[in-house]
């Protein structure tokens, strides 16, 4: 794995299907590029309800302003 500093600026989640997705990715630290997912805002998780969700993340390069593969 190559890690460039500080090239990481954020992270986009993309949804699989057509409901929204729940979700947001925080990154913690642009020079490694770790992150977590967290709930977003005003959702609330209920697992007897929906057990798994599918998304996809792809990094926002502050280079070139473009997303990594997802």
């Amino acid at each position: 794995m190559v890690v460039y500093t500080e090239r990481i600026c954020g992270y986009t989640v993309y949804k699989s299907g057509i409901a929204p997705v729940p979700f947001g990715v925080v990154l913690l630290d642009r020079h490694t590029g770790s992150a977590k997912i967290v709930v977003s805002s005003g959702f609330r998780l209920d697992y007897e309800q929906k057990q798994s969700y599918d998304f996809d993340v792809a990094a926002d390069d502050c280079i070139s302003g473009l997303h990594g593969a997802r």
